[in-house]
């Protein structure tokens, strides 16, 4: 009988050695999810970060596009001007060229006996 109390200590011990293995394994894995977590935690905040900023990205870059979009059509505007006012530049000359002609021709018909 004494032997099988031996035996069973022995068995006893072991086990507790067990669950104290157990225990100590417990706790390091519970620090690990503890770092883990904070981790997490941290990537959840900067993708919240980042999403805010895409967004106000995306917000920026639809409104440069707005602006580049009235800048062409002012351009496009500004060319038309450009085009219009070389054709009434041109046209003037021809005009005045006309007068000039006509003056030269008075001025030649006075001074002809």
């Amino acid at each position: 009988m004494e032997k099988m109390v031996t035996v069973l200590e022995k068995k006893v011990l072991a086990l507790l050695e067990i669950v104290k293995s157990l225990r100590l394994a417990n706790g390091e894995l519970s620090s690990e999810i503890s770092t883990l977590r904070a981790q997490y935690d941290a990537f959840q905040s900067e993708m919240s970060d980042l999403r805010d900023s895409r967004s106000l990205l995306l917000e920026e870059k639809e409104q440069l596009s707005l602006r580049i979009d009235a800048l062409e059509g002012s351009l496009l505007h500004g060319s038309s001007d450009i085009a219009e006012l070389s054709q009434e530049r041109e046209l003037t000359r021809l005009a005045l060229d006309s007068l000039i002609e006509s003056i030269d021709s008075i001025v030649a018909a006075e001074t002809q006996p």
